[in-house]
């Protein structure tokens, strides 16, 4: 299956693609972490939806903790965003990135799940 966007990629429109987890069990909670070329803040960071649905907030990130590696004399910059647990289906999921209301170039996406919630 095509995973759609390909990296790097404009947000001057919405990007869509798919990410492929396997059972979601319970998760405590999930985000969406994004690397960035150019500066990103809270304002002009994208909206992003998992399976048609989204949250607030924003979570700048250093850029060394998602890509130790990087050397470039580009500016880069990371940053987390929460998206509704859920949201969250087993196999394939729809992840939709943009746009950005500066047109940040998107360089790579993480969807991450937090520790699992006890079941009682």
């Amino acid at each position: 299956m095509d995973s759609g966007c390909r990296f790097p990629c404009s947000l001057k429109g919405r990007q869509a693609f798919t990410v492929k987890i396997g059972k979601v069990g319970n998760p405590a909670g999930a985000s969406v972490q994004l690397l960035f070329e150019g500066e990103v803040n809270e304002r002009s960071a994208p909206k992003v939806f998992l399976n048609g649905k989204s949250d607030s907030g924003f979570k700048s990130l250093d850029v060394r903790s998602v890509l130790p590696s990087l050397k470039s004399d580009k500016v880069y910059s990371a940053c987390e965003i929460p998206v509704p647990v859920e949201a969250l289906r087993d196999g394939d999921n729809e992840l939709v990135v943009g746009p950005s209301k500066t047109g940040l170039r998107l360089e790579g996406v993480e969807l991450c799940l937090q520790a699992c919630k006890e079941v009682e």
